[in-house]
């Protein structure tokens, strides 16, 4: 059994991410974290002379620095029998999460998504979970930013500011 886990920054991801390890753990399951840096757009003007000056995208290091930052930071957290491996895409984060479940055949897909309190309740499901859920092969498992944590604070608040 595989789990796919998409991750980043947030609370939320961090709440999903022991939701998993704790199912994964008691199915004997794979672990596969992902996380996805999003594209970066830029106007057409600009994208001829990046390429006439053969200028790579200047973010691209700096987010896949980040990237490599925020899997430490789960990694950590990894109990020693659970098997996981680790992805870092580039591109639009629901298509790329829904890519790689496709394509590696997961059982589940485990995701946070943030709660929020009266009229934004309606919008409660961020477009990336709203989309995952909608287009996935397979179940998905949304896990409430709110719920309690046993990662301990200082590593929660341990993000740049």
């Amino acid at each position: 059994m595989e789990i796919l886990v998409p991750v980043d920054d947030s609370e939320a991801s961090l709440k999903a991410f022991e939701a998993a390890i704790d199912f994964g753990s008691s199915v004997k399951a794979k672990i596969v974290l992902i996380h996805v840096i999003p594209k970066i757009d830029v106007s057409e003007e600009f994208a001829k002379y990046a390429n006439m000056e053969h200028i790579e995208n200047p973010s691209a290091g700096y987010l896949y620095a980040e990237g490599q930052r925020i899997m430490g930071k789960f990694r950590k957290f990894i109990p020693k029998d659970v098997e996981c491996e680790e992805i870092l895409k580039l591109g639009n984060p629901s298509d790329k999460i829904l890519q790689v479940a496709s394509d590696r055949k997961v059982d589940l897909i485990v995701m946070g998504f943030r709660g929020l309190q009266g009229i934004n309740r309606v919008r409660a499901l961020g477009s990336v979970s709203r989309r995952v859920i909608e287009n996935a092969e397979v179940p998905v498992l949304v896990v409430p930013e709110v719920i309690n944590s046993r990662i301990p604070l200082q590593v929660r608040a341990s993000r740049p500011t």
